[in-house]
């Protein structure tokens, strides 16, 4: 009985780090591509390079 118990709550506490890391990890790369990948897109809709004040701005900020 114990076992079967102890399986139970361990299968629900994984399932919660589960969801926990993946919502993590999901909100980590939209602040990454909100803050680092959002400002450059206009200037990439006009040119295929980036300018050098834009390759440094984002070597400086990593």
């Amino acid at each position: 009985m114990t076992l079967i118990v102890m399986l139970a709550v361990g299968t629900v506490v994984t399932e919660l780090i589960e969801q926990a890391v993946t919502c993590n990890s999901a909100t980590t790369a939209a602040l990454y591509v909100d803050s680092i990948i959002a400002p450059i897109l206009p200037d990439l809709t006009t040119t295929e390079q980036l300018d050098d004040s834009v390759e440094r701005a984002n070597v400086s900020k990593s």
